[in-house]
């Protein structure tokens, strides 16, 4: 893998692996005390900063003004989205540029795992057993995004492969359309991380994984086949969302927001509360044209992992694409560091992959 060049300090690296735990603790028990805590924590990661680039800068001041402008617009005023943007930038920069400490990290990834699994095979109601208030998809979210932290973060190949293994197996056994999808995508990874001839002896492994969890847990997948064949991953709840906005489109709400005028009532379509189950919808809705700025950012960043052909970056640029469109993970939320954590890693680390791929190894 790739060997980056972070600056190295034990406390700030101490200090981001704290704010991740933070947001573990937030799912824990959603009170807004332990969010008001945590994005404070993770805008205090600035002070291990030196200096902040003005691509960081343009973003800390271009989405929150959007936002404010937006929800000014469509009166859906949300306090909150200001201390996620300002957190989840600050937090995904200082991880960029810190990192994480990798002792915290992986007992606290290891945690989490057996904590999830245990809920699992101890028959507990995955909506409603395991996080506070969101249901069994915040599970894949969050084992995505523990793992997409152990590859940026130089973790030995063992470590990086038992992660990856873990969080597809727990991915699978969580039920979750999108989070199936998801892990088909990072299951591109194997090759990418061991060479063909280890590959030799993880296939047959792998292979008989799969058919010990099928045997297993034969209910679970096919009731994961089922609901791919009876909706795939657009219900008539998320359609009826999309079809609502789309069938009353104008300028006003290209510009500022689907909810422009104070219309909500097409968020409702879904479950019957305020739910857009798309992370691209609920950035359009709150930003407007920040929408715009992310779409550009985004392709600037696939563009990057394609030039210096960063295929790894690349699988789990997408992986991580793929699982937030089709529920409320991004914009702004709990876990959008690791959009713009990702994104930062992407953007600044391409010419240094490139350079370090033509002289080592490709992605």
């Amino acid at each position: 893998m790739l060997k980056f060049e972070s600056e190295s300090n034990s406390i700030a690296k101490a200090h981001t692996a704290f704010c991740i735990i933070l947001m573990l603790s937030s799912l824990m028990n959603s009170s807004q005390v332990i969010n008001l805590i945590y994005m404070m924590v993770s805008i205090l990661t600035l002070i291990w900063i030196r200096d902040v680039p003005k691509l960081v800068l343009f973003f800390l001041v271009s989405i929150p003004t959007l936002n404010l402008i937006t929800m000014a617009m469509s009166g859906d005023i949300r306090f909150g989205s200001f201390g996620y943007i300002f957190s989840s930038i600050i937090l995904g920069y200082a991880l960029y540029r810190r990192g994480v400490d990798k002792n915290i990290f992986i007992l606290t990834f290891f945690t989490v795992s057996a904590y999830i699994l245990y809920k699992m095979l101890s028959g507990a109601d995955l909506n409603t057993e395991v996080f506070d208030k969101v249901s069994r998809n915040a599970i894949g979210i969050v084992m995505i995004w523990l793992f997409v932290i152990c590859i940026l973060n130089e973790f030995s190949e063992k470590v990086v492969v038992i992660a990856l293994l873990l969080t597809i197996v727990i991915c699978i056994m969580s039920g979750s359309r999108s989070a199936v999808i998801s892990v088909a995508v990072l299951s591109l990874l194997f090759p990418l991380i061991y060479p063909t001839r280890v590959l030799k002896v993880i296939t047959p492994i792998l292979a008989g994984c799969a058919i010990f969890y099928l045997y297993s847990y034969s209910d679970l997948f096919l009731t994961i086949i089922e609901r791919f064949e009876s909706r795939a991953l657009n219900d008539a709840g998320r359609m009826a969302v999309l079809n609502c906005y789309f069938s009353d489109i104008s300028i006003q709400k290209i510009l500022f927001g689907l909810n422009y005028g104070g219309d909500m009532s097409c968020g409702y379509k879904a479950i019957g509360t305020y739910a857009l189950h798309n992370s691209y919808l609920s950035l359009q809705t709150l930003s407007g044209l920040g929408f715009y700025l992310v779409a550009i950012w985004i392709i600037v960043c696939l563009f990057k992992t394609f030039n210096c052909k960063c295929w790894m970056l690349s699988v789990l640029l997408v992986a991580v694409l793929v699982r937030s469109a089709t529920d409320d993970v991004f914009f702004f939320f709990r876990w959008d560091f690791m959009f713009w954590y990702l994104t930062f890693y992407i953007y600044y680390e391409s010419k240094k992959i490139r350079a370090a791929n033509e002289n080592t190894i490709h992605y």
